[in-house]
């Protein structure tokens, strides 16, 4: 600093001057702006005539006769606690300036910048942080604001909506240090909501008293390096997702760079737990893309998400694009047990949650335990958790039905989901529900569901409109084909007559037979085009005549009669 101190600033007069050219202020009208004075007390005029003079004395102003004038004031300083600074009002000159395009830089993007830096040049030298825009920096770290968070510390219950859009306000410009703020703000949100009477519960005191004490305790996060490695924790409940960037800080022990959580949307609710666990990998890598696109990181997960997205056949719709996106990173997998997930798993579980993928709840633990009791179910190839039966399967802990709730869960899933169709209800189900047949009892249930059956897809080909024969004056161009039978009931040996009739002449051939096979009706058939075949022939939908037997013949029309 010593062999550059000239470019340092000695005092507040002491700021330089611009010899390149001269400075330039394009306005958009002609009319001079012109305003008087602020009436002042006696010390602020003092005040302001005492800085006008040390201004004109280091050459920074000078004396003007010009029609453009504007009004000076006094603005208070907080490091010196009393009205100082001197300001001019010029909001109507600015008013019509042209103004120059210059997009300002974000936020975030500014602070990953300061990664390394150690001194700030608006402060004192002396000095190892600063504050910027509500954000204490330090060296490697950012906080809150002290002044920031006294202030939050303050703030009271809220009493109507108005005051409640302020609280969330000032606390959602933090919401990157709160682990779990959506999970937290939730029974705030709901307060939001169109309609919604207002309504202060023990529930939404506990969610506002938490986020303030979550700021109060001042947390901190690593500002992004990208020179270390990346790591990324995430998590899923049937209320919100969430993720964890981290980096190694410089005792190698993995912290926080940023905390990302939202609540799901009303349909996303819906999805099976593999569905909201791959979601949340996801939405984290959408959140921190600016920091893991290009870049090898490592995803902590137990696996089962993953694994499942990528055994899944036919990919189609959300998981098909979840796919596609997951293809864009350069990341590996490593194993992370659910129950050593204690950041990101930030959501309330089911109470056996930690070893049970169970996030649709179409029964209460309780009474599953109880009916395992009752139906004594065979604990040889169950394993006991938390007092319930579950099977692990395909690296899926799944909770054993007993054969009396069985009904219900189908019935439960059938009213939450609306009545979803046979594959979705095992999509939904079987991820948390075992007992044998499942697949099977799902079907039938859902083939004997009124409901179900009403309002499902026709996916058979629709029938045309009933039409007669037309009319035809040739011989052999149209021929009638049909079967009778129950003929050996009369004590005939032939149980059918085969008759086939031309349309033209109404001439009828009969042809008696035990069976109504293909080779039957070819074997009648061949007698009759020995004297010519036909153009066309009408049948009944009998099997037989959709056969490659009959249909070999490529100059006939084989045309098949309506059904009743």
């Amino acid at each position: 600093m010593s062999e550059y101190s000239h470019v340092f600033s000695k005092n507040k007069y002491d700021v330089g001057k611009i010899r390149i050219e001269p400075t330039r202020i394009n306005l958009t009208s002609d009319l001079p702006v012109s305003q008087r004075a602020y009436r002042t007390s006696a010390t602020e005029e003092v005040e302001i005539n005492k800085q006008i003079k040390n201004l004109l004395a280091a050459c920074l102003i000078k004396e003007s006769n010009s029609c453009y004038s504007s009004p000076v004031t006094l603005a208070y300083k907080r490091d010196e606690m009393k009205k100082i600074r001197l300001c001019i009002d010029y909001r109507k000159l600015n008013a019509i300036c042209k103004t120059d395009a210059e997009p300002l830089p974000r936020i975030d993007t500014l602070l990953d910048k300061l990664t390394n830096a150690k001194r700030f040049s608006t402060l004192d030298l002396a000095s190892d942080k600063i504050n910027f825009l509500g954000n204490e920096i330090k060296e490697g770290c950012i906080t809150p604001d002290n002044h920031n968070i006294e202030s939050i510390k303050k703030l009271q219950p809220p009493k109507n909506v108005k005051q409640l859009q302020g609280f969330l306000g000032s606390v959602n410009i933090y919401n990157k240090f709160i682990d779990s703020y959506a999970k937290i703000r939730e029974p705030l949100n709901q307060l939001l909501k169109k309609d919604k009477q207002w309504h202060w519960t023990a529930e939404c005191q506990k969610a506002f008293e938490l986020l303030k004490n979550k700021l109060v305790t001042k947390p901190v996060l690593q500002l992004y390096d990208p020179k270390l490695p990346l790591h990324v924790f995430s998590d899923a409940s049937q209320v919100a997702i969430g993720a964890i960037l981290k980096q190694p800080d410089s005792s190698g022990n993995l912290h926080p760079v940023s905390y990302h959580s939202r609540t799901l949307c009303s349909y996303e609710k819906n999805y099976c737990i593999m569905e909201l666990e791959c979601l949340a990998i996801v939405d984290a890598l959408d959140k921190f893309y600016y920091y893991l696109h290009g870049k090898k990181f490592i995803i902590h997960t137990d696996h089962a998400a993953l694994v499942w997205l990528k055994n899944v056949k036919k990919l189609r719709g959300r998981l098909f694009r979840w796919s596609l996106k997951l293809s864009m990173f350069d990341y590996k997998v490593k194993y992370l047990k659910g129950t050593a997930n204690v950041e990101a798993n930030m959501l309330s579980r089911h109470p056996i949650a930690q070893y049970i993928q169970h996030s649709v709840h179409l029964l209460e633990l309780d009474e599953i335990k109880t009916h395992q009791n009752l139906d004594n179910l065979d604990n040889s190839k169950f394993k006991k958790i938390n007092d319930a039966l579950v099977l692990k399967k395909k690296n899926l802990f799944k909770i054993a039905v007993p054969f009396s709730l069985r009904q219900k869960v189908l019935q439960n899933a059938q009213e939450q989901f609306g009545h979803p169709g046979t594959q979705k209800m095992i999509n939904l189900i079987t991820p948390q529900y075992y007992w044998p047949h499942i697949n099977q009892d799902i079907s039938v249930f859902v083939k004997h569901c009124d409901v179900c059956q009403l309002n499902k897809k026709k996916r058979q080909k629709r029938f045309g409109l009933l039409q007669t024969v037309p009319p035809t004056d040739r011989p052999f161009e149209y021929l009638l084909i049909d079967t009778v039978g129950g003929f050996n009931y009369y004590n005939s040996t032939k149980k059918y007559l085969h008759l086939v009739i031309d349309h033209a002449t109404r001439y009828a051939w009969v042809f008696p037979y035990k069976s109504e096979t293909t080779e039957t009706y070819a074997n009648c058939l061949k007698q009759v085009f020995q004297i010519q075949v036909p153009t066309k022939l009408l049948s009944a939908r009998n099997g037989a005549f959709t056969s490659n037997t009959l249909n070999s013949n490529a100059s006939l029309e084989i045309t098949m009669a309506s059904t009743y």
